[in-house]
């Protein structure tokens, strides 16, 4: 019972960590950097299916797209065959900040996070998160 609530606790002091990285030193949150990334993937995306694939609620990813609407990165329009849908597409500014030309501060910081896992070190701890999220997702509350 220990194990599972050292984890866990582990778990969040690693995702304030990351939190943290990511706002101190890259200038964006995690969770919009992750948007962005998504986005600059795969747009044109679906407000509510940008949503679904990055498991956020609702309010949530209003207001981080609201943000990065404000700061340059998205635009979001309504689906001219569905009015009641929102699509988001990246700016040029987010290509050019994230894939053109993103800053030797930023490379630097994506490739000393890179190098702290080994790739299959990377693919085990995928595998483990995704079992440990599922097993929580399934317990009989």
């Amino acid at each position: 019972m220990q194990e599972m609530e050292d984890l866990l606790y582990r778990l969040k002091v690693a995702d304030e960590t990351i939190s943290n990285l990511f706002e101190k030193q890259l200038g964006i949150s995690l969770t919009r950097y992750s948007i962005l990334q998504t986005l600059l993937k795969d747009a044109p995306l679906h407000q509510l299916a940008l949503q679904e694939r990055l498991q956020i609620d609702r309010a949530a990813v209003t207001r981080h797209l609201k943000l990065l609407e404000e700061s340059g990165y998205i635009i979001r329009k309504r689906n001219p065959d569905n009015q009641r849908e929102v699509l988001v597409w990246p700016t040029e500014q987010a290509r050019e900040a994230l894939i053109t030309n993103p800053s030797a501060h930023h490379q630097a910081i994506k490739t000393s996070m890179n190098q702290i896992l080994t790739v299959e070190e990377s693919e085990q701890f995928l595998a483990t998160l995704d079992k440990l999220l599922i097993g929580l997702q399934n317990l009989p509350i």
